[in-house]
């Protein structure tokens, strides 16, 4: 592997399009939820029209392997960041913290508390409050405080009101996890720092097996951002570079020996495949390839909001199928692939973001004053 920079304008372009692109497609997945229903619900309407049956599936049917494409992206970006740092200078892992929970929280706070809010408008005004599964969702104060603790998935059910935040446990879990590993293996430290990293990573580890495992299980998936991260490195030696690449080719060997399901399979399909396009863009083009500025500007705009839209466009879906069906008297003719319900199920998806990038504007916009306004007060300038 070569010493060429992780984030080059290649690959950071090609990974603002891939942002951009795991974001919608879980958009699209949940508004075809919300309008028409499950595949089974769609075939069981449509026997005797498998094109357009199929065509909804190809366009809508890839929100969960977007989600593989997040943590693969999740690693190479965090991961990476650690991995190809020159040195770890004092104060490194308190600004590395605060980087990551000021971007966690300024979105996860507002978008989780909007989600409560609306199911419990709904219920007030509808008797019903919709999510992609069922019509009565309530979320209680001790669901949504451990969601917000990330403790979703192992000490608390994931918040009924936004579902897309199952994925948020794992990144938070990696971010933590993944550091305590680095220093007790890769890192230049005293025995005893070594010791109790090592220590606290396993109790992690330890604690994310109450987990039952299945899809979206926090270790499942672990060797997926490992993977990301392992790609990104450029300036360990041999032996480093092995132990990396062991954590993820042995972590996804152990995923699939506890869970051998095709789910599994197909994800992990999808992991080394979109690792592979990563790769490419990096290290595969010739050195001279560089997208053109109005490319690269396009894909950090469209990209800026993807983590907004990913978390606020479900409770605003959830509420939009309470209006149509309650308020405007439109009940969704789930199942049935009707021009009416292809207009309503355009109208999700563009009220999801513009509303999305509303919140973008009105929270995660602002993640570099917060970081910066805490760092100027807990952390030495300069």
């Amino acid at each position: 592997m070569n010493n060429r920079p992780y984030l080059g304008p290649a690959v950071s372009c090609f990974l603002d399009y891939a942002r951009a692109l795991a974001a919608m497609l879980v958009v699209l997945l949940h508004a075809r939820l919300h309008v028409f229903g499950d595949m089974s619900m769609i075939r069981a309407a449509n026997s005797g029209t498998e094109i357009p049956v199929s065509a909804l599936q190809a366009f809508t049917g890839f929100g969960h392997e977007a989600v593989m494409m997040f943590f693969v992206m999740s690693g190479y970006l965090i991961g990476g960041k650690i991995l190809n740092e020159a040195e770890i200078r004092r104060g490194f892992w308190g600004r590395y913290y605060l980087d990551r929970m000021t971007r966690i929280w300024i979105v996860a706070i507002p978008a989780i508390l909007l989600s409560v809010v609306f199911a419990y408008l709904s219920l007030s005004l509808f008797s019903a409050s919709y999510n992609t599964r069922s019509s009565d969702c309530a979320p209680t104060v001790g669901t949504v405080l451990g969601n917000l603790l990330f403790l979703h998935k192992v000490v608390v059910p994931v918040v009924c009101s936004n579902g897309a935040y199952w994925s948020i446990a794992n990144e938070v879990f990696y971010y933590f996890v993944f550091p305590l590993i680095f220093i007790a293996l890769l890192a230049s430290r005293p025995f005893l720092s070594k010791l109790i990293c090592a220590t606290l990573a396993l109790a992690l580890l330890a604690y994310a097996t109450f987990e039952p495992f299945g899809e979206g299980s926090i270790l499942l998936y672990f060797p997926a951002w490992l993977l990301g991260a392992a790609l990104a490195q450029t300036g360990l030696g041999a032996l480093k570079n092995k132990v990396m690449w062991g954590l993820t080719l042995g972590g996804a060997v152990l995923a699939l020996a506890f869970y051998p399901s095709k789910v599994l399979i197909a994800d992990y399909l999808v992991v080394y495949a979109f690792a592979a396009a990563i790769w490419f863009a990096r290290d595969g083009l010739p050195v001279r390839v560089r997208p053109a500025s109005w490319v690269i500007s396009i894909g950090k705009r469209a990209a800026a909001f993807s983590y907004s839209l990913y978390l606020f466009h479900l409770p605003v879906m959830n509420l939009l199928r309470a209006v149509f069906t309650h308020a405007l008297e439109m009940p969704l003719a789930r199942g049935e692939l009707s021009v009416e319900n292809f207009w309503i199920f355009v109208a999700f998806v563009l009220i999801a973001y513009v509303a999305s990038y509303f919140a973008f504007l009105l929270f995660e916009s602002r993640t570099t004053a917060l970081r910066d306004a805490i760092a100027g007060r807990f952390f030495s300038r300069g």
